[in-house]
């Protein structure tokens, strides 16, 4: 727990501008690397820090590359991310594993943006490792938003124009685009390995065969100078 708590603070604290202050990112600048962003996947739940597909990528590539991925994470994350990093730094080059088209932030606390996600709408009252900080219970007006965005189907719209934001951003940059799982009926992107070869050690999340195989494939893009396009539906 002591060890997730600390790479949950340390990818605010490197978001921010202030500095690697987390084991993966082994003081790398993020002018000299490839940023990789997502959720929980590229973060690395399930699995040891050195079978993630950010890890996997740097001997294939053999460029640094920094694993900015935030468990429980939404596409609005992502954006966040990259704003604050443009403002200094060039990337080599971004892959991004696009969060699930359902998860929102709204506000922020302590300057990192509050997390919803679908697991927020089974019930009136749920757990709190669902519901990050107990974001539901503080911010009521906020869960009601998002609790109206997801009902009237306008979350994925919304996200759908934000992914082609950061496109529009990254346009003279190399940017790889996928998703682990598909979850979205109007946003289709490459599942390069889909269904999972092996799980974690949490039975939720993939296991190290996947994320090389991830890697594998993100590594053939990059080959392929590869800028993947978006399908809707």
């Amino acid at each position: 727990m002591l060890t997730i708590i600390k790479k949950y603070i340390g990818q605010a604290i490197l978001i921010d501008g202030i500095g690697p202050k987390i084991p993966f990112s082994k003081g790398v600048l993020p002018d000299d690397a490839i940023w990789f962003f997502g959720d929980s996947f590229v973060f690395g739940c399930g699995v040891e820090e050195n079978e993630t597909a950010p890890v996997c990528l740097e001997p294939l590539i053999k460029k640094k590359v920094i694993n900015y991925g935030v468990p429980g994470s939404g596409p609005m994350m992502v954006e966040y991310q990259l704003d604050k990093l443009l403002k200094k730094h060039k990337p080599l080059a971004v892959v991004i594993d696009w969060p699930s088209f359902n998860r929102w932030q709204g506000g922020s606390m302590l300057g990192f943006p509050i997390m919803w996600m679908p697991h927020c709408l089974d019930e009136d009252n749920v757990y709190i490792k669902y519901d990050h900080f107990g974001c539901k219970k503080v911010w009521p007006e906020l869960w009601k938003e998002y609790k109206n965005l997801i009902i009237s189907r306008q979350l994925e719209k919304d996200n759908l124009a934000l992914v082609e934001r950061v496109r529009e951003k990254l346009k003279d940059y190399q940017l790889v685009e996928f998703q682990y799982y598909p979850d979205s009926y109007n946003i289709k992107l490459p599942t390069p390995v889909f269904p999972f070869i092996d799980y974690g050690s949490d039975n939720m999340h993939c296991g190290p065969k996947t994320h090389m195989k991830v890697a594998e494939w993100i590594y053939d893009q990059l080959q392929q100078k590869k800028y993947t396009t978006i399908d809707t539906i």
